[in-house]
């Protein structure tokens, strides 16, 4: 099975496809994979297995590819239970060929919560991630971001409990975006199919302060 595929095109007109694949086993989401090609190019070349989630035994949830113009990113996170079925851990990593190659960087740790990122996005030159963090036994669920203006990632130091779940009972297919300027929009879809929402706030809502400003020469 084929999952979550992914088309981007960057500045300089390369095509950028990423998805997720079951290769014939069923315990674990999926591996994900790459492949780019330029505009003339008569073809694809076979995808770069970027992920080995089986090789791994990880259960990876992944976020769809997005690009600044130049680099691409995307997030990952997975959870790991005791014999019992308790909660041990999530973590959460970011996925980027910045440097020239693609690298895996740990970016957050919940001992006590199943939290990871619903993406990644990419705002004047600035890189923002949303994370949905539901308790152990997904009885409770809020929102927070994550942030980083160019010197390593901050966490905000607010959490959002919006008060549309109310309404929807619980949130699913969220999608997010930011402008320039920091601020959040959100829109999500509820539980039973049947209703979308939205959210808005800006980064001081999310305890994340403000960008520092592009400085003109």
């Amino acid at each position: 099975e084929i999952h979550n595929p992914r088309v981007v095109i960057d500045d300089n007109d390369i095509g950028h496809v990423s998805y997720v694949r079951e290769d014939n086993q069923n315990d674990y989401y999926g591996n994900y994979y790459y492949t780019s090609k330029g505009r003339t190019d008569l073809s694809f070349p076979l995808a770069q297995k970027l992920i080995d989630a089986v090789l791994e035994g990880k259960n990876y949830y992944y976020s769809p590819l997005v690009s600044d113009g130049s680099s691409l990113y995307f997030t990952y996170y997975d959870e790991v239970y005791n014999e019992s079925w308790e909660l041990q851990s999530s973590t959460s990593y970011i996925h980027t060929n910045q440097s020239g190659s693609w690298q895996r960087t740990q970016i957050y740790v919940d001992n006590a919560r199943i939290t990871g990122p619903v993406g990644v996005y990419t705002a004047n030159s600035n890189l923002y991630l949303l994370m949905d963090s539901w308790d152990a036994d997904w009885g409770d669920n809020y929102y927070f971001a994550m942030a980083n203006y160019g010197s390593g990632w901050i966490t905000g130091t607010e959490t959002i409990f919006p008060t549309l779940l109310a309404d929807l009972g619980y949130a699913s297919e969220i999608k997010f975006v930011v402008d320039d300027a920091g601020n959040f929009m959100l829109v999500m879809l509820d539980g039973n199919l049947r209703k979308i929402g939205s959210l808005t706030g800006t980064s001081d809502d999310f305890g994340l302060g403000m960008a520092p400003a592009d400085v003109e020469i």
